[in-house]
């Protein structure tokens, strides 16, 4: 029995069996009564302790299972979160850069558009001004033109008249340049050739007065019109532009509010698993064996177990012992 327990140590490369094989051949000799007994107690002694380290070995290994394993998937789960954070930081820092990037042009388009009205305003109320001024001008001497028509109209029918009717005492006198010699004495009916053409240059005076005060209102009333619908727009734009730059910046806040909140997720998250990755390395010592795994050693101490029963039995030649019983 000792000789084949000590070969069958040797292909498990078993140092036990080995040692036990050693002492089955040695100690019973210094055994006064029973050695075979002697020998089957020392058999016995070895499975009982594989069988103690096996229940240890189990129990430990559910421990370690058990931990291992909670400590493992907290790893995943918090080396999940924190992708999915940095992720969300990420697109955080972008809508935050990009919504920096839009207020300031934003902020530069309003003063643009700002100091764009301001000056056509200037521009508006400059030639606003000078058109008026064309215009009462204009109107003015129209009128003057035309009262001076309506005198010398009058003037001449009156004329006119009293030439007919031979009224000298209410004849007009004058002395012209055409007859230099000309006295005062006779009747005067006016020029009314002449006085025709001073009269037909004056409408055209009048009408040109008429014309230019026309023609200058309708430009008026035209670039007042241009410049309400561009007053209008520029406005409308401004109002659009700071709108959309307040909403940007409310948008902003909340930004910054979500990228502090993320950043502190993130940085509990990295906490609890910095805490998976020493749990996962505290376990490591008693929990991986670098040598043999736990299915390993348990096969190993399956096979010795099978060596020992197959060594007490060939010592049990009555069939007495209960590992040995069919």
């Amino acid at each position: 029995a000792a000789a084949a327990l000590q070969r069958r140590a040797a292909e498990l490369q078993s140092r036990r069996l080995a040692g036990l094989a050693l002492r089955m051949q040695r100690e019973p000799d210094s055994v006064a009564v029973n050695p075979l007994q002697a020998v089957k107690d020392m058999v016995q002694g070895l499975v009982n302790q594989l069988l103690e380290e096996a229940a240890k070995q189990a129990t430990q290994k559910g421990f370690c299972d058990s931990a291992m394993g909670k400590a493992t998937m907290e790893r995943e789960r918090r080396l999940r979160e924190a992708k999915k954070l940095s992720a969300k930081l990420g697109s955080l820092h972008s809508q935050r850069s990009e919504l920096l990037e839009e207020n300031e042009l934003l902020k530069d388009e309003v003063a643009n558009l700002e100091k764009d009205l301001l000056a056509a305003t200037d521009l508006r109320t400059d030639e606003s001004k000078e058109n008026l001024k064309e215009i009462k001008e204009a109107k003015q001497g129209f009128e003057a033109t035309k009262e001076a028509i309506e005198t010398l109209v009058a003037f001449y029918k009156s004329a006119a008249r009293k030439a007919a009717n031979h009224d000298k005492a209410a004849a007009v006198l004058v002395q012209t340049t055409e007859e230099p010699e000309a006295g005062f004495e006779g009747s005067y009916g006016g020029k009314q050739t002449a006085a025709k053409g001073v009269i037909s240059m004056l409408e055209v005076v009048r009408d040109d007065f008429e014309k230019s005060a026309s023609t200058t209102k309708d430009s008026e009333d035209k670039a007042a019109d241009e410049f309400s619908k561009l007053k209008l727009q520029s406005k409308t734009d401004i109002a659009g532009k700071t709108t959309q730059k307040k909403l940007n910046e409310e948008e902003l806040e909340n930004a910054e509010n979500e990228l502090k909140s993320g950043k502190t997720q993130l940085q509990t998250t990295m906490d609890l698993l910095d805490g998976a990755l020493r749990t996962l390395e505290d376990l490591k010592p008693q929990c991986v064996d670098s040598t043999m795994s736990y299915e390993e050693r348990k096969a190993k101490r399956e096979e010795e177990l099978e060596a020992l029963k197959t060594a007490m039995c060939t010592l049990d030649k009555e069939g007495v012992e209960p590992m040995c019983k069919k």
